[in-house]
């Protein structure tokens, strides 16, 4: 595009983007003879006001159609690229779509490629460069400095922009630039990287994770794609840290370097390939975070310290921690505590092996000097460097070692009483847990044991972080019992819930889904059941009625179950006669002791799963009674593992308690629901028809309920949408609802109105799916059976799933992404572009390859194969060495488009990689053989 085109076209775009509907014919001619420098004025005025307009229709298309086809076709000045690099500047902290953002970084990437392939066969052969991509490192230096200096009053989401701006920028210049790392852009970039890393991971109270994974998220993407340039990438940071004021700035930078090489997939050689890539570099990694980490004067920053985890979990050894990482943390001690104790303890919470006596008594003595520190933060972080190196503990004699030094203290005199005495006290405070809760003992348990701690000098929330794993042990132990004991067990979780939820709150729901695990169940049928409900010493099976031949042959008929509950009975007074009689020979009498043990086996068997069971549920009380913020996200899982489990396989163990608990999760809802969220309760549990609802709660007629329950949440949940934990309580209802063909009726136009009031309320949280604590995957797993199976609702569905998708991946975890994926099975073929449109914000990388999505991409469908090829490519998807093994159980797939797709990808696979065929035709061969 020459510049007299360029300026002809700068004219004709002025009225393609004009605000009028007509074009004043006499302003196009006068604009016409208006000079180069004054048509490409006017044309940045336009731009300006294009990208800068909030309609986000119209400044896409003019990023997408009139800036790219400037930055891939246009004569431009160096000059007139920075006017336009002026412009794009100013959008990073307004957009906040995808795909504004995306159009912007598909600009400047044209622009930097088309600059560093001039004088080259790939791009103009005979131009020069102009150093586009020297001049915007330039600039997003300065402006990364220019935000750290005002970090605080800057939103995180611009951080995040610059730095996938510099992602982006160095994926193309390691494409299009093969001297890039020996240019002199190459520290310049890799500074500005690493910055803005640094400055996207801070910790503010008011950040998202969300936006702080997804920087992570591009970052290891950009590695990744360019793993065989890590060597060189890691080895430039490194020394960037020997020449900076402020080094620790780029510990985020080498940790995402380490991390990402330590998830590279085996090659043919090796089977961890990224060991050996890190590995000539842990010396100097090593001597950072010994350096500028381990003996920092200052406090750092938690992210920066955190960013060796994986590193020091991988490379660092008992030498490494003998020669290196204890004298560091000796002298940094003695200079600085509040700086050095805080690091060690996320080195040593990291660290997979075990400490040594002789290391462990040379970190004992900094952590005591720090507990008599004058300043309650050294004070503290010694106690929690403490608990992460005694964890690394496991030989006895260090341990005793670790008591030994700690409770000889006070008694040489070295300490005052006061700091030490609590900690004797702690082990006796923590045995009076349940004494303390005790309604004999205290009216107000709770407040009672939290008084008895602080009389004695103690924090309750330390007490509870020092001695865990004793008051965990305390409180199961008296759960298996019965009456007041168990009760104040129970109140005794809720109370440690209460203190310390952060630490507690996760550990109870895990000792929970333990307790409630259906498996259990498995060995316990109907015999087993007769056995636990018959008394102890008294035999359910007549072992003797054998021998005297007197088995009686029920006759079917209408006097069948009469006839059978008589032999029934007969049976059982037999056995109480042969196991009581006094007149029997010795070898039947062996024959019942025998069978007596047996049953009493099988007797506490039953008993101690019911135990259990009970336990299970009392911890699900004792949490929501502790009303702790922390419990929310768990709503979602007890309230499966109560419907879908115990109060459907287990009921006859324990209903009635099961019934209660399940009506009790109901007040972890939101107020807004009030009294309402009994009746969810109850439509929930009669749609599941479990067996222990009261019969006064089955008189309304279900259909009536259901509509009734649903209207109230679709109201509710049109004005304002739930929090998480009220959505997952009313979750297996709307799954239900979703995946029944009507509830308590069969008429069509009520079961319509079902789905779509179910449907309604799914919707309206598909978009708050970025917070993980909503069942998101029971949410995906709903719409996407709405799509295939609901089509008056196939829309509606598909949008919700859009939306799901976009919220979600902000926040995702692979079972998230993995589910979509499956999905993309399905014969149906609007569900499977539902499924992959709702895909494409999603990051892949982790899965590098996936039959299923190679697949799709040879869908007989061209827009699903299109989705699914953006994909592929946006994720950096490869083949495997070995994909037919992956590909050929597909051809025995129960759907007819998984078929006849694997039949196309088997051939495009063998097309990619011709040195599969000759295997692939064997294969196939043998498979026709079995069939």
């Amino acid at each position: 595009m020459s510049k007299a085109e360029i300026a002809s076209w700068i004219t004709s775009t002025s009225t393609d983007f004009g605000d009028d509907d007509e074009i004043d014919n006499d302003a196009t001619e006068s604009k016409a003879q208006l000079s180069d420098e004054e048509k490409w004025s006017e044309f940045l005025s336009l731009a300006k006001s294009s990208l800068l307009t909030s309609q986000t229709k119209r400044r896409t298309e003019f990023l997408n159609d009139k800036m790219m086809a400037l930055a891939v076709r246009g004569d431009l000045s160096l000059s007139q690229i920075m006017d336009l690099l002026g412009i794009i500047a100013l959008t990073y902290p307004r957009y906040v779509d995808s795909p504004s953002r995306d159009g912007v970084i598909n600009v400047l990437k044209a622009l930097v490629k088309r600059d560093e392939l001039r004088g080259t066969p790939e791009g103009e052969a005979d131009a020069n460069k102009l150093g586009v991509g020297e001049n915007i490192f330039q600039w997003l230096g300065r402006e990364i400095q220019r935000i750290g200096a005002s970090r605080s009053s800057v939103a995180l989401s611009n951080q995040v922009i610059l730095f996938t701006w510099c992602c982006a920028l160095l994926e193309t210049e390691l494409k299009y630039n093969p001297g890039v790392t020996t240019s002199p852009l190459w520290k310049p970039l890799l500074t500005a990287m690493a910055t803005s890393l640094d400055l996207a991971l801070e910790e503010h109270e008011n950040n998202k994770k969300s936006l702080q994974k997804a920087a992570v998220v591009v970052g290891r993407r950009v590695i990744r794609n360019n793993s065989s340039k890590i060597p060189v990438i890691l080895e430039t940071v490194l020394d960037l840290t020997k020449s900076s004021s402020n080094p620790t700035l780029f510990s985020p930078m080498i940790g995402l370097i380490v991390d990402v090489a330590l998830h590279l997939k085996p090659s043919g050689k090796t089977e961890k390939p990224g060991v050996d890539i890190v590995n000539p570099f842990k010396g100097p990694i090593l001597q950072h975070l010994v350096t500028d980490i381990l003996s920092s004067k200052t406090v750092v920053p938690r992210h920066r310290a955190q960013a060796f985890e994986s590193f020091v979990t991988e490379f660092v050894d008992e030498p490494d921690v003998i020669e290196s990482i204890v004298p560091a943390i000796e002298k940094g001690t003695l200079r600085a505590p509040e700086g050095v104790l805080p690091s060690s303890r996320t080195v040593f919470k990291a660290y997979r092996s075990t400490i040594s006596q002789d290391s462990l008594r040379k970190l004992l003595t900094p952590i005591l000097n720090s507990t008599k520190s004058s300043n309650p933060l050294v004070r503290t972080e010694a106690g929690h460097f403490f608990e992460a190196l005694t964890s690394k503990v496991s030989d006895s004699s260090v341990q005793e070692l670790a008591a030994s030094e700690i409770l000889s203290l006070p008694k040489a005199g070295k300490t005052t009483g006061a700091e030490h005495h609590p900690m004797l006290k702690e082990g006796l405070l923590s045995e009076l847990l349940i004494i303390a809760h005790h309604p004999e003992i205290s009216p107000y348990p709770r407040q009672g044991w939290i008084e008895l701690s602080q009389k004695a000098g103690l924090d309750p929330r330390q007490l509870v972080t020092s001695t865990e794993n004793r008051l965990f042990e305390i409180i199961l132990s008296s759960l298996t019992e019965t009456g007041s004991i168990a009760n104040a067990g129970a109140t005794s979780a809720t109370t440690i819930a209460f203190i310390a939820p952060d630490l507690t709150v996760d550990r109870l729901v895990q000792q929970v889904q333990k307790d409630l695990d259906v498996a259990q169940l498995n060995k316990i049928g109907p015999t087993e059941i007769a056995i636990w409900k018959t008394d102890e010493g008294t035999l359910y099976e007549d072992v003797l009625s054998s021998k005297k031949n007197s088995s009686t042959n029920i006759q079917k008929g209408k006097n069948q179950d009469i006839e059978k509950w008589e032999a029934d009975l007969r049976k059982s007074l037999a056995a109480k006669k042969s196991s009581s009689s006094a007149a029997m020979s010795k070898q039947d009498k062996a024959l019942v002791d025998a069978q007596l043990e047996k049953e009493s086996k099988i007797r506490k068997e039953v008993a101690n799963v019911q135990s259990r069971l009970i336990r299970g549920l009392q911890l699900i009380n004792s949490l929501i009674a502790a009303e702790v913020h922390e419990f929310q996200p768990y709503v979602a899982t007890v309230a499966t593992l109560l419907v879908d489990g115990i109060l459907r396989k287990a009921s006859f163990l324990v209903g009635e308690l099961a019934f209660d608990t399940y009506l009790n999760l109901g007040k972890s809802c939101s107020p807004r629901l009030g009294s309402f969220n009994r009746w969810i309760g109850v439509a929930t549990l009669r749609c599941f028809e479990i067996p222990v609802v009261p019969q006064e709660l089955q008189e309304e007629d279900l259909s009536s309920l259901i509509l009734r329950v649903l209207y109230r949440l679709r109201t509710l949940a049109e004005q304002l949408p739930f929090d998480p934990p009220t959505y997952s309580y009313t979750s297996p209802l709307l799954t239900f609802v979703i995946r029944s063909t009507g509830v308590g009726t069969t008429e069509p136009d009520i079961v319509d109105e079902q789905i779509a009031l179910a449907l309604n309320v799914v919707g309206y949280h598909s978009g708050e799916c970025s917070n993980s604590a909503y069942p998101r995957l029971d949410m995906a797993k709903s719409l996407i059976y709405a799509i295939g199976h609901h089509q008056k609702f196939n829309k509606d569905a598909s949008s919700s799933l859009a939306a799901w998708g976009q919220a979600a991946s902000t926040s995702s975890t692979p079972q998230d992404a993995r589910a979509i994926v499956e999905a993309t099975l399905s014969q149906e073929v609007y569900v499977r572009s539902a499924c992959l449109q709702a895909l494409q914000p999603f990051d892949l990388t982790d899965l590098e390859w996936s039959p299923e999505l190679w697949l799709a991409c040879h869908d007989d469908d061209e827009q699903n194969a299109r989705l699914a090829n953006q994909l592929w490519d946006d994720n950096g998807l490869d083949l495997p060495e070995d994909p037919i093994s992956d590909l050929l159980p597909f051809l025995d797939h129960d759907h007819r488009y998984v078929r006849a797709s694997c039949s196309t990808a088997i051939s495009a696979a063998v097309q990619a990689v011709p040195t599969l065929l000759t295997q692939t035709c064997t294969r196939l061969r043998d498979l026709y053989k079995d069939r």
